[in-house]
Parts: structure tokens; sequence; C-alpha cells
């Protein structure tokens, strides 16, 4: 199994790591060999040497008839017979206790020079034992510095062995891959690397060779099918029904399609190969496609002998280098390293999608909505007359299920009014002509209306209703009935969504930043966090209960062309608050 580099490295290192463990035990092995031949010297020898010289003191005191105190010669005697190391040092301390009994039994001061003689034996035998024992301390020191050196220089040649050859073994594949490179850089394609290793050398190897076996075919391929690509490219963009211009990465223009040709009113040579803001100096709409302000919105262009309607998208061509390389320089030592792959910008197509019959389709949705709606409203609002008219004059004689019937037809009836009432909101939206009589208001006016409005819904469920308009509350800038229609709206789905006999609130207050604010806050199940943006999208319902799903949308359209805003915070299980902000007078 071939070792890839960092493996060969890993295992030199952990070579040489081996070696410095090794010259570290050796080391701490002789310094504690030292220390206890030393700590044998102290512990020891040098204990006896103490007390010999201990009971010579007192053995000269009595030879000199002084009057001594001789508890000290047994004291350290009995030390000493406890401290006996060296061979014939027991022997001699026997006699000594012999000779010292003897002494104690007669006091003949002949026994005194026989006890000198012990002392001096056991003293000989004690500084024998030091020197011999530092001799021996001296030979674990020449010792363990005879074979540190040795080891050491061993590590260091090996070391210098391992700096010496490894560089020219990572250089040699690298001067090879320049040399390569170079080669490659000449349109020499015949150039091969001959790295037999294994490794990574290896890898890089076998892909410069792949490399330049694909360089070579790409030289020798047909170039007659390279041009017949590009030219069935070319007529696939020239028969685009969008309009099509490409730029390069400097902005000059590369091709443009007929349809493009066409809008801007632009033959191809004033066009193709020109500077792309020099020519939108000269050309309103080239200008504007090239600025990008109009991404994503509607352009309004005269073409095909009408008004049509366009969609600016653009977007960055970008190529990938698959190995790109930095070459070494002159003045730089060895081998620069491999970059990693990265994408580069090499132009960009910008394309006007035709929407027009988008367009159309919408606006006739729009009108079909509105002209519907319109007609419903009269009928269904003749039938809401007739049906209290009819429940009026005929009610004394009308049985209860009859009366059930006529009340489910008026609920009913509502419904649809409200769902056609809805619809003509919508289109007036869709096409973008909102009728508004801006105005100054007065919350609390808005608050009593809106509340007096929803009183019958609230009083079917028995709701609680609780107003709190601040006393220092400011009027503000609305259309009085859109905004009503928006506040009556919230009070309508409160009351839906909350249980009997619960309670909804509604308050009115300065906000901040020159605002009012109206909230309308409910108890019922909440509005989980990911439905909270959309249920002011269109059609969207939370929940199977009855509506349409346009009520909230078209209060956000009502709140957005009022220069207001409108928002929820909710937390499931707790209720929802609603809340909407109008620009105070004066802001």
């Amino acid at each position: 199994m071939a070792l890839h580099i960092k493996d060969k490295l890993r295992l030199g290192l952990l070579f040489l790591f081996g070696l410095v463990l090794l010259l570290a035990a050796l080391g701490i092995g002789f310094v504690y060999r030292l220390q206890r031949d030393s700590g044998a010297i102290l512990a020891d020898n040098y204990r006896s040497l103490v007390y010999v010289r201990e009971m010579q003191q007192v053995v000269d005191g009595l030879a000199e008839r002084r009057w001594v105190d001789a508890e000290p010669f047994v004291e350290n005697l009995r030390l000493e017979e406890a401290n006996l190391t060296e061979v014939g040092e027991g022997e001699a301390v026997r006699g000594l206790r012999r000779e010292w009994e003897g002494f104690r039994r007669d006091s003949a001061l002949t026994r005194l020079p026989r006890i000198r003689e012990d002392l001096h034996r056991i003293q000989d035998l004690n500084m024998q034992a030091i020197v011999r024992k530092n001799d021996a301390a001296r030979r674990s020191a020449e010792t363990a510095a005879l074979v540190i050196g040795v080891l050491g220089t061993l590590c260091v040649l090996i070391a210098f062995t391992f700096a010496l050859n490894f560089p020219s073994y990572i250089a040699e594949p690298l001067r090879q891959l320049t040399e390569g490179i170079r080669a490659v850089a000449g349109r020499n394609y015949q150039a091969r690397m001959r790295v037999r290793a294994k490794d990574e050398f290896g890898e890089v190897a076998a892909a410069f060779n792949g490399m330049v076996d694909k360089l070579d075919e790409y030289e020798n391929s047909n170039l007659a099918k390279i041009l017949f690509e590009k030219r069935r490219i070319e007529i696939l963009i020239a028969n685009l029904r969008d309009a099509v211009v490409g730029l390069d990465e400097k902005q000059h223009v590369l091709f443009a399609n007929t349809v493009a040709l066409n809008l801007l009113n632009l033959k191809e040579a004033d066009l193709v190969g020109k500077y792309a803001p020099d020519v939108a100096l000269k050309n309103d709409l080239f200008r504007t496609l090239l600025n990008g302000q109009t991404e994503g919105k509607e352009l309004k262009i005269y073409a095909d002998d009408r008004e049509s309607f366009f969609v600016r998208e653009a977007f960055d061509v970008e190529a990938e280098e698959e190995a790109p390389l930095r070459l070494p320089d002159e003045r730089q030592d060895g081998i620069q390293q491999l970059l990693s792959p990265k994408k580069t910008r090499i132009g960009q197509v910008i394309l006007l999608k035709n929407v027009t019959e988008y367009h159309d389709l919408d606006a006739a949705k729009t009108a079909f909505i509105a002209t519907v709606s319109h007609e419903l409203k009269t009928p269904l609002a003749s039938a809401n007359i007739g049906l209290k008219l009819l429940e009026k004059d005929v009610a004394p004689s009308l049985k209860p299920e009859q009366r059930a019937i006529i009340a489910d037809l008026q609920q009913d009836n509502q419904r649809l009014i409200r769902l056609v009432s809805e619809l003509l909101d919508l289109a007036q939206l869709e096409t973008g002509h909102i009728n508004l009589t801006i105005g100054t208001v007065m919350a609390y006016d808005l608050v009593e209306y809106a509340t007096a409005t929803t009183k019958q819904a609230l009083g079917e469920k028995r709701l609680h209703l609780r107003v709190d308009v601040a006393p220092d509350v400011r009027p503000f800038r609305a259309d009085r009935e859109k905004a009503a229609w928006v506040l009556v709206n919230l009070l309508t789905n409160a009351a839906k969504y909350s249980e009997d006999r619960g309670e909804i609130a509604v308050t009115a207050q300065n906000g901040p930043g020159d605002t009012v604010q109206l909230a309308v806050r409910d108890h019922g199940p909440g509005i989980p966090l990911n439905l909270q943006e959309k249920i002011f999208l269109p059609y969207f319902k939370a929940t199977a209960r009855q509506g349409t799903g346009l009520g909230l949308s078209i209060s956000r359209e009502f709140m957005n062309s009022m220069n207001g805003s409108i928002r929820v915070e909710s937390v499931p299980g707790q209720g929802a608050t609603f809340t909407i902000a109008f620009p105070a007078v004066g802001s």
C-alpha cells in the first residue's frame, strides 16, 4: 500500500519525536541514578562520619582525664548501630560496643586506644565508601554524557539528512510540473510529468497528464463542429420571442437578437461590438436596460403597433477555472501554492420578457370580476330588501320553521353581498385605481362607527367589547370610508374566531414616529408563526371557516394606499392582535 506524503511526514516526525523521547528518558534515568548515588552518600556514609566524630570527642575528653558526659557517646553508638551500610562496618561497630562496655565496667584508660582504633576503622570504611560511590557517580555521568552525545549526534544526523533530502523530494515533482506548464503554455501538448510515486505527487502528475491529453484532443478536434455548435446557438437566440442582449466582462455587446434590435430601434452594426455605456448615451431604452433599476418591474414599450409590456431580467455568466495555477516567478523562491477552483465573471445576459399576453389576461380577469361583481351587487341588494320586507309584513303569520328559513336566506344574502363588495375592492386594487378621499379622521369617531357596525355580529356570540381610546390620541390622515372598512373587517374577524362570551378589546393611542395606532385584540386560537405573513395574501385562509380569504389582503392594500401599515402579533392559544397605523396630522 502506497503511503501519502502526509503519512510519510507523519512517520518521519514520529521517528524524530521517538528519538527525542529516548534521549529524554535516558537523561532522566541517568539523572535519577546520580541523584540516587548522591543520596546514598549523604544518607548513609555522611551520617556515620558524624556519629564517629561525636564519639571521638567524648573519647578525647576521657583521654585528657576531663569530666565529660558519656551519654552522647552511647547515643551516637546506638545511631551508628542502626546505620550499618558497608561491609565490615558491623564487625567494627560490635567491637566498639565491647570495648565501650568494658570501659564502663573497669574505667581502664588502656581501652581508649582500642576504642579509637574501632572508630578510625568505621571512619575509614565510610570514607572509602564515599570515594567509591563518588567514582561510581562520575562514571555514570561520563556514561550518560557519552550515550546522550552519541544519540544526540545520531538525531542531528538523521534530522539533517531529512531536512536535506525532503525539500528535493518535494521540489523535483514541482519542477517537473513547472516545466510541463511552461511547455503547455507554449502549445507543446506532448509534455508529460514522469513521476512514478503513488502519493499526491503521483495524483498531480496523472491529473496534469490527463489535462494535457484533453488539451491535445481539443487542439486537434474538428473546428467545423465547434463552429456549427456556435452557429446553432446563434440561431436559437435570434429566433427567441424575447429580446436578448449579451455583454462581455468589459461591457462590450457580444450579440443581440432581432427582437432586441427592433425594440431598441438599432441596427446590428450600431450595437454589436460597441461599448455598451457609449450606446446607452444615445439610446434611452438601452440605458434603462443597463442600469438595472427596473429589475422585476414592467416596462411599457410601443411595439408591434401597440403598447406592449416587458419585464427585464439579467444574470451574470460565470466560468469555473478547474485547476488554476500560479507559475513560479524569477524573483520568488520555489513554486507558488496551487489555487482552489474559482468562478470568474465572463459576461452578462440581459433579457426582456414579453408579458403583454399575461398582462392582457390579467386585465381581462380583473374586468370580468368587476363586471360580474357589479352586476350581482344590485340584485343581491334588492333581494336583501325583499327579505326584510317579507319578514316585516308577514312575520306574525310565519311559522318558526319559516322564520328560520328567512333568517338563513338573509344570512346567505349578506355573505354574498360581502363577497361581491370584496371582489369589487379587489378589482380596484388589481387595476391600481383606488379612489381615495384623504382627510382628517378622529380615532374615537372611527372606533364608534366600527363598533356600531359590528354590534350585531358581536351580540350573536354574546361577546364583551372593551373600548379604550386614549384621551390624548391625535387626529390622523386617512380615507374615512377605507379606514372604517379595515377596522370593521378586523372586528368581524375577531368576532368570528372568538369563543362565545369572550372579550374583544379595541384600543387607540399615539404610536411611534408620528403615527396613530388602532389595535383589535381577541382571545381566540391565535395564528401560528409560519402563517402570520401568509394571511395577508389573496384567497389565503388559515382555517377552513367561512370566508373568502380576501379581507386581510384588501385591508393591507388599503392601508398601503393611505401610507399606513398593518401588522399582526399572535401566540397560538392566546389570541391575536391586529394593529393598524395611520400618519398623524402634522407629521
